[in-house]
């Protein structure tokens, strides 16, 4: 794992894992709806496998991001100040994902298509769509 330090492994910089962007993109769907169910709705994936992900963020972290609010999960200080991290992250990323993604640039665009095996239920989705 690269740190920025010359390529220096970075695996002792953590304690059981490292934060990975997808779940950055859960946490700030949380906090842009101040919902577990309404931001695995937003995110195309199960309300469990949202909140799992965000919670393995906290231990990440070492801090609780989180608190549950009447019916509505409110920023802890330390959730405020992950997010406003997480936001500038986002921001990095696009820059990157458009830097080579120019279409007129000449390079070959990749797509990635993903789908979670667990969530998509007995349907077989390739195949109805391919047959028809």
């Amino acid at each position: 794992m690269y740190n920025g330090s010359k390529g220096v492994a970075a695996s002792h910089l953590h304690k059981g894992g490292i934060v990975n962007i997808l779940q950055l993109e859960y946490f700030l769907a949380a906090c842009e709806t101040r919902s577990f169910t309404k931001a695995a709705v937003e995110c195309y994936t199960s309300r469990q496998n949202l909140s799992r992900t965000v919670r393995a963020l906290e231990r990440e972290l070492g801090a609780r991001l989180f608190v549950q609010n009447g019916n509505e999960l409110a920023l802890t200080i330390e959730g405020d100040e992950a997010r406003s991290r997480a936001e500038r992250i986002f921001v990095e990323v696009r820059g990157l994902k458009q830097a080579f993604t120019k279409s007129d640039s000449g390079r070959v665009l990749s797509v990635l298509i993903g789908m979670n095996i667990i969530n998509c239920g007995p349907y077989d989705i390739l195949s109805a769509k391919v047959n028809n």
